[in-house]
């Protein structure tokens, strides 16, 4: 097509070779877009690594999961901040059953870039397939902030909406795990599971009556910060949704995540309610903000970084 008519002269000619590579993928021509990638390496060794993710994408699709996977290492080898294939590859690792592996890059992933919404929808789907019900509520919110229009955003929803019946395939997955390993997590999970905040004399923060703002205002509400936890989730998520319901900013993330949703009442308020609302982001902008300036999983210890990276 018209990329191939551009002349290898041209200054555009390693997008151009980029984005024809691209067309082939998205077009199943793999072998083709193998080697229009393979040429732009050649010709452009400084677009290396954005060549190589997209190999790596293409060899994942042609079912090649292990090259995919030494694909993607060597993508991390040639830039250790390239969050997009900590991701990818913690796709390939879940589609191969290494969740461990998966959940390492998550994490990762994630330090290096918080804003990374989809990460955190993965991460939301790792803690539910372990029955670690109330990090995955943790996990979803965070997701819905970030991306309230996001390409999750469906998928999202249904898993609260599941979570805060909880449903058959729900309290499946909460039976994998026992008490020692949801820890501070284990009678926050045994609340929610009961549905006890379903019950119409439980009192909402928000006028919004849903039972997904329910469940995650009583999750919210008895979330403690566990200073000594190693888990991920208690150093990133709890801190974040314990300050903001100590600062009574539970009404807009409420409207916030639910913001991409097509409903009258909620983009109405989120209309008229910016005061509300500006508050709000630039505190959770700020939160997000330092894990990635410090990449500091443990809460304690990102105030007191020395040492700062800046994209």
């Amino acid at each position: 097509g018209l990329y191939q008519n551009i002349s290898k002269s041209d200054t555009n000619y390693n997008n151009a070779l980029y984005e024809l590579s691209y067309a082939y993928y998205a077009d199943s021509q793999y072998d083709k877009s193998l080697q229009a990638a393979a040429e732009g390496i050649r010709l452009f060794p400084e677009m290396k690594g954005k060549f190589m993710l997209l190999q790596a994408s293409v060899l994942d699709d042609m079912d090649k999961k292990t090259e995919a996977i030494q694909m993607y290492t060597q993508c991390i080898q040639l830039d250790v901040f390239d969050y997009s294939a900590h991701y990818n590859r913690a796709v390939t690792y879940n589609q191969m059953e290494q969740y461990d592996s998966a959940f390492a890059d998550l994490k990762k992933c994630l330090l290096i870039n918080p804003f990374y919404a989809s990460g955190h929808y993965l991460m939301a789907m790792h803690y539910l397939r372990k029955g670690n019900i109330v990090a995955s509520v943790l996990a979803l919110q965070t997701y819905l902030i970030i991306a309230p229009e996001g390409r999750y955003l469906n998928g999202s929803i249904q898993w609260l909406s599941k979570i805060a019946k909880a449903s058959d395939d729900v309290m499946e997955y909460a039976a994998k795990a026992d008490d020692s390993q949801l820890g501070s997590f284990a009678p926050i999970q045994a609340v929610l599971l009961s549905k006890a905040a379903l019950d119409k004399s439980y009192k909402l923060k928000v006028s919004l009556e849903d039972n997904i703002v329910r469940q995650v205002q009583v999750v919210n509400e008895q979330l403690q910060i566990d200073a000594g936890s190693d888990d991920f989730a208690q150093q990133v998520y709890v801190p974040f949704l314990k300050q903001l319901m100590d600062k009574n900013y539970f009404e807009p993330h409420v409207y916030t995540m639910f913001g991409g949703l097509d409903i009258a009442d909620i983009q109405n308020w989120n209309k008229r309610n910016k005061k509300v609302t500006e508050p709000y982001f630039a505190f959770a902008n700020d939160y997000l903000r330092l894990i990635r300036i410090t990449q500091e999983m443990t809460f304690n210890k990102r105030a007191q970084c020395t040492q700062c990276y800046l994209f």
